[in-house]
């Protein structure tokens, strides 16, 4: 039931001005956020809210990555998640969190990839004459754990490295090195991404910070 079709407790009283069903039940409760909308329609913001809360945790789990590497984080739809600096050569990673799955969920193959997605990953490797290689961040488990599998292409965990330590994970990327990315590698790589040129507002953040975030997101104060 719409809360516009809804009466108020008389003013006056004890509970005036309250709505007389509370949105949802109680008398004199707070109105239910989803009041008014249909079953289907509260299904879908739920669900959408919730893969908000997913994307969020992943990107969590890229940061944590991207401090222990000295690395960048790139845009949402850039070619590679992370940028880093091993023994003084650019390289990319590409990271997949893997969450419990979902009641009724379809689970998508672990090694489907989007095939525009796919070319994007090659141009960008050829372009910069970097490797690019796969980390999973599996939630499914508690503690979370972590797979590495050199190149990019797919990511399923049967045929990919179970990662033990930090230590473990520099190892099978042969770093002797880890040097933060330069200013001069991250304008390139935007002044490519961007076509036109880095936005300024974002590449004045990046200076300031050394983290990569969006100029939508440096305007809400989300960093």
């Amino acid at each position: 039931m719409s809360y516009l079709n809804e009466t108020r407790v008389p003013a006056g009283s004890p509970r005036g001005g309250e709505w007389t069903s509370g949105g949802g039940g109680g008398f004199g409760d707070k109105m239910s956020p989803l009041a008014g909308f249909t079953r289907s329609q509260k299904a879908q913001i739920t669900k959408v809210l919730h893969n908000k809360e997913r994307n969020r945790e992943a990107v969590k789990s890229e940061q944590n990555l991207v401090r222990a590497l000295n690395g960048n984080m790139t845009p949402t739809k850039f070619p590679v998640d992370v940028l880093v600096m091993i023994n003084g050569k650019l390289r990319a990673l590409e990271v997949k969190t893997f969450f419990p799955p979902e009641p009724g969920e379809t689970r998508v193959p672990a090694d489907r990839i989007n095939a525009k997605d796919k070319i994007y990953k090659i141009e960008w490797q050829h372009k910069w004459k970097a490797p690019i290689d796969t980390i999973v961040v599996n939630r499914r488990t508690n503690p979370m754990t972590f797979y590495f599998k050199a190149h990019h292409g797919g990511f399923r965990m049967g045929s990919m490295i179970p990662v033990n330590s930090l230590a473990h994970l520099k190892e099978l990327l042969g770093a002797k090195t880890l040097e933060n990315v330069s200013h001069e590698t991250m304008k390139k790589q935007l002044d490519w991404y961007y076509k036109g040129g880095w936005d300024k507002v974002e590449e004045a953040h990046w200076l300031k910070t050394g983290n990569f975030v969006t100029k939508q997101n440096i305007r809400k104060g989300n960093f």
